[in-house]
């Protein structure tokens, strides 16, 4: 699937959450609070919801809402920050003495 089709289907999830739970809430009249209710809403249901915030970004930038936008991609960033702050931290330095390390025993065999 393209990128362009990825694009709609997540912004489309999002339309019909506003449809079904705001009494027919379009995509335009749509604010940061019906966002964050999104999300909420679709914790249990997807096991990301960062694709969807790259959509909504991208279709509220061809829309021109500016503070949609930002919102989602505020939204986002927080999100891969918080998520790369929860991996473990991984030194360079650690990597290269395990990497020689592992390139001297090869040369002994």
């Amino acid at each position: 699937q393209g990128t362009m089709d990825s694009c709609v289907d997540f912004t489309r999830v999002f339309e019909e959450y506003l449809n079904t739970h705001f009494d027919r809430l379009e995509l335009g009249e749509a604010q940061p609070d019906h966002l964050d209710a999104f999300l909420e809403w679709g914790k249990g249901k997807f096991s990301s919801m960062n694709s969807h915030l790259w959509a909504i970004s991208r279709y509220y930038e061809y829309a021109g809402n500016d503070i949609m936008r930002r919102c989602a991609n505020q939204i986002r960033s927080h999100k891969i920050e918080q998520r790369r702050s929860e991996r473990p931290s991984f030194l360079v330095r650690e990597a290269e003495s395990h990497l020689s390390a592992n390139a001297s025993r090869s040369t002994l065999y």
